[in-house]
């Protein structure tokens, strides 16, 4: 019999986001902050799980890591206990954790003492990440962003396998951590000039990093904003990123003049550093943002979401993939982006009379995507970064025919791609409709289901 978080927690002690990414350890009754997630005899080996998720994360941040998170029961869910003694107490698991993940154990006992505040963490973990069942396992970078999930189905030992062999669960395993997110760098303008020409070409709000004076306190919180993670993807996603330093007295060089000059025109005074939003639209500063701590970075990314411009979209095609990410994750939409050459590929030119010019693929494409045309013209010159940009996403996507659709996700994630097809939108549609809920699934409730069977 199969039993819900829900069922085994007691109401009221759910614990805001915030303390769950306190520094603080959660639990003082847990020994060096492991813990071990199965019964087992005193000379077993045991994987090295932590129980908190700040002191996971500095891991995961540290040795450049995903992070495990193991939700389970464990002293009243069977299906926990079975993973435990068949899976991840073998040498098989250990010796791939202790190699590729930081593991962390978020645990909801029915009878065992749990300190107040150890529940608290865990029952945030919990609420933030939608965890109803156990077990799951939720793989999260070290910004705490979810990558995937799964669950007992994908973790168990299957019937062909012997003893102490989880092949299958590690064949998954090396699946996300091959394709986990890359790392990325800022994308930053070389200068101010070409900062506000991004910033109009794009239509997105330009943010200057401008730091005064060369203190080692102030390089130490650029390298530190410009290391974290959450805040990189977030810049890189909804504007142009221009880094920035106050004139020295006496430097009459061009590019100062012309920063001085912005700077006194948006009432920009000179501080040791600073955050400066411009948005191009009302052609003025609409934020300044002095006090950052990278550490905690979500109070400074609200800022930055409070101020950006609310974009029209109405279902159009466009052609800047810049724009289209910014557009899918502030209306949570998926990106579809054809891969076509208009003027020389049949079959290009058949999917967008029988699909996309169809009026019921219209309908589907206003309420739940962003249309990106990624165009290889044979007979028309293209603008160079454009054709520029196209090249690259090409390269990245392994695209090598046209037309070739490919579908992301409002985190930037690929989650399938697609060919022209027979049928009209309706299959189109049908078929997208199904990668959509697998991706969904995938990124916010556990898909796998329960089997008593599975247990003994």
């Amino acid at each position: 019999m199969t039993r819900t978080i829900r069922n085994i927690m007691t109401a009221g002690l759910t614990l805001a986001l915030a303390a769950a990414l306190a520094p603080a350890a959660p639990a003082a009754d847990v020994p060096a902050g492991r813990s071990m997630p199965a019964e087992s005899k005193k000379d077993t080996r045991l994987a090295r799980w932590l129980t908190s998720f700040p002191n996971a994360a500095g891991q995961a941040r540290k040795e450049d890591k995903l992070i495990m998170a193991y939700f389970r029961g464990s002293d009243w869910c069977d299906f926990c206990k079975k993973l435990d003694r068949e899976v991840l107490n073998t040498d098989l698991f250990i010796d791939w954790a202790d190699k590729n993940v930081v593991l962390l154990d978020v645990d909801f006992p029915a009878e065992k003492r749990q300190s107040p505040s150890q529940k608290k963490h865990n029952d945030a973990l919990k609420d933030r990440y939608s965890v109803i069942k156990t077990p799951t396992f939720v793989f999260l970078d070290s910004d705490g962003e979810p990558i995937t999930r799964c669950g007992f189905d994908t973790a168990k030992l299957r019937p062909d396998e012997p003893k102490g062999q989880p092949k299958a669960f590690i064949e998954y395993l090396d699946g996300v951590v091959k394709n986990r997110p890359h790392r990325q760098q800022i994308a930053a303008q070389k200068g101010l000039d070409d900062g506000l020409k991004a910033a109009k070409e794009h239509g997105l709000p330009l943010l200057v990093m401008l730091t005064q004076g060369e203190s080692e306190q102030t390089n130490q919180l650029c390298t530190d904003l410009l290391s974290a993670q959450k805040f990189v993807r977030f810049v890189n996603t909804h504007m142009a990123f221009v880094r920035l330093a106050w004139p020295k007295d006496g430097d009459a060089s061009t590019e100062s003049l012309e920063l001085l000059a912005w700077a006194h025109r948006q009432k920009v005074p000179p501080l040791p550093f600073q955050l400066v939003v411009w948005d191009p639209h009302q052609r003025t500063v609409t934020a300044r943002i002095p006090n950052i701590d990278p550490v905690k970075i979500e109070p400074t990314l609200q800022r930055l979401r409070d101020v950006l411009p609310k974009i029209d979209y109405t279902g159009r095609w466009i052609e800047d993939y810049r724009l289209a990410q910014a557009i899918a994750s502030q209306l949570n939409r998926d990106i579809l982006m054809a891969f076509v050459s208009t003027d020389s590929s049949e079959w290009s030119q058949r999917l967008d009379k029988e699909i996309f010019q169809q009026e019921q693929f219209k309908d589907y494409a206003r309420k739940n995507l962003v249309l990106l045309r990624i165009d290889f013209p044979k007979n028309t010159k293209q603008p160079e970064k454009l054709a520029e940009q196209n090249r690259l996403l090409a390269e990245a996507h392994g695209v090598r025919g046209y037309p070739t659709v490919v579908f992301i996700n409002p985190r930037g994630q690929k989650f399938g791609e697609a060919r022209y097809m027979k049928g009209g939108p309706e299959t189109f549609i049908r078929s997208l409709d199904q990668l959509r809920k697998e991706d969904y699934d995938r990124r916010t409730i556990l898909s796998d289901q329960f089997k008593p069977e599975d247990v003994k």
